[in-house]
């Protein structure tokens, strides 16, 4: 059985779009069976227009949250956002420590989030596939 994983950041724009096609490609080469996802907390403003460079990313909903076995969010304080507003347990939403500053495209981005990428791999649960 597949296990699920879903990357949070602000605006699903750059950090966590990234963690999830890293994260794919890694699985997949390294033969993980993992299904893996990513959304924005804050994609939509309230009025309902999306936020400027968002027109692509997935705004985060209680069903992605509900999916997923473990949740990576980027920074700590998402992590809280998630809990709140959608109802997570704390001990399914983590957070990958990976800040705010990397534009599109940073091979800086890759570098930091590959070693937490494959911590998380490697990790018991991962391993033997079965959800914590």
């Amino acid at each position: 059985m597949a296990k699920h994983y879903l990357f949070v950041c602000a605006a699903n724009v750059d950090r966590s779009p990234t963690a999830e096609l890293m994260m794919k490609e890694m699985a997949e080469q390294q033969g993980f069976d993992l299904e893996v996802r990513s959304a924005g907390l804050f994609v939509v403003a309230e009025d309902g227009i999306p936020i400027f460079g968002a027109s692509r990313s997935v705004q985060l909903t209680r069903e992605p949250c509900d999916w997923a076995d473990e949740i990576w969010a980027m920074e700590t304080w998402h992590v809280g956002i998630v809990v709140r507003r959608y109802g997570q347990p704390a001990e399914k939403v983590k957070s990958l420590d990976v800040p705010d500053h990397f534009t599109r495209g940073s091979h800086q981005l890759g570098h930091m989030l590959r070693p937490r990428l494959q911590a998380i791999l490697e990790s018991p649960v991962a391993s033997d596939g079965t959800p914590p």
